[in-house]
This record gives structure tokens, C-alpha cells and sequence, in this order.
């Protein structure tokens, strides 16, 4: 049997005074008392502490995207995507485009193209999202960049006004003619 090294004594050392891990609950918000104890259940620090944990629960399905990108298939039992579903935020629409995804590229590929169309809500609203999925779907498309263009297309944005008003006709000028550059080469 070897012998431990200076290092392996010092960190056996740390962990013999180490305290014991705090129990943590995943309630919204949670106010405890706890006891540090070192490892033989002795006080250690002073014993008695005040600790407020304050555990707030957020599950965004967008705060997840690119880890999502990168793990796909952690969409499917994601806890986020069942709060999204239970907000509406995660609509029939999504579910059918996600579907549709899935039968035609496979599971990893058809979540990563839902997980592209859910990063479009960052720049675009869910209305104009929802459009583009529809407009898609419709042409049997389920590429997220064909959801963004469609989006965009929904947006319709008004055409831009045109002033007529004599005041600019102080800009006027005549159209601009190319005769005098063959001159300028000495040709002609």
C-alpha cells in the first residue's frame, strides 16, 4: 500500500472540517435555520446560523434554447416546455410544426429546427411567429428560416409615406446625362 501524498493528507485534512452539505428544497421560497456540522456532528463556526435560501423556480423555455441546441433531446421531459405548454406560451401550432419536424427529419434534427423557430420569439412576436409556422407548414416546409421569412412577411408593415409638397421642388434637378464623359476619354 502506498503511502498517501502531502497533497491527498492536506485535502483529507479539509474535508475532515468541512461542513456537511445544507439540505435545500425546491419550494419557490424557503426560509430556514440550519446547523453547521463538521463531520463527527459538532458545532462548528460559531453553531447556530441564520441562512435565508431564496429558491425562485423560473423555468423559461427560452433560457434553455442553446443548451437545448446542443442536447436536443432533453426537449421532449424538459420541465420548462411543460410550464410553457401549461402558459400557452408553447402553442397547437409549435406541437404540430415539432410533430411534422420530427416524422420528416428525425428526433434530434426535427427538435433542433423547433429549437430554431423558438429563437425567433426573441426578435418577433408570438402572433407573427405563429403565421410564419402556419404559412410553412402549409407549403409543407419546416425550415426555421422559412419560418422567419414568413414572419416577417406577416408583419406587413405599412408602405412608406410620400410627401408632394412644393417646398421640395427646391431639390429639383435635371437628369443627370453620361454624353460628356466620352470627352472626357477623347472619344468620339
Amino acid at each position: 500500500m502506498r503511502c498517501p501524498s502531502f497533497e491527498q493528507l492536506r485535502d483529507r485534512e479539509r474535508l475532515a472540517r468541512a461542513p456537511r452539505a445544507l439540505r435545500v428544497g425546491l419550494w419557490p421560497l424557503l426560509e430556514r435555520r440550519e446547523k453547521l456540522l463538521d463531520r463527527q456532528g459538532r458545532k462548528c463556526d460559531g453553531g447556530l446560523r441564520d441562512r435565508v435560501v431564496v429558491v425562485a423556480e423560473t423555468l423559461e423555455l427560452d433560457h434553455y434554447l442553446e443548451v437545448l441546441v446542443i442536447k436536443p433531446g432533453a426537449l421532449a421531459g424538459a420541465s420548462a416546455l411543460v410550464r410553457a405548454r401549461r402558459a400557452a406560451t408553447f402553442s397547437p401550432t409549435h406541437q404540430r410544426f415539432w410533430d411534422h419536424a420530427r416524422k420528416k427529419l428525425g428526433e434530434a434534427a426535427g427538435s433542433r429546427a423547433l429549437i430554431g423557430v423558438l429563437l425567433l420569439h426573441r426578435t418577433m412576436t408570438g402572433a407573427a411567429v405563429e403565421a410564419g409556422m402556419c404559412a410553412a407548414l402549409s407549403v409543407g416546409s419546416i425550415d426555421p428560416e422559412m419560418v422567419a421569412l414568413e414572419a416577417r412577411r406577416s408583419l406587413s408593415r405599412a408602405a412608406p409615406v410620400v410627401l408632394d409638397n412644393e417646398s421640395l421642388a427646391v431639390f429639383d434637378r435635371p437628369t443627370p446625362t453620361l454624353s460628356h464623359y466620352d470627352d472626357l476619354l477623347g472619344v468620339g
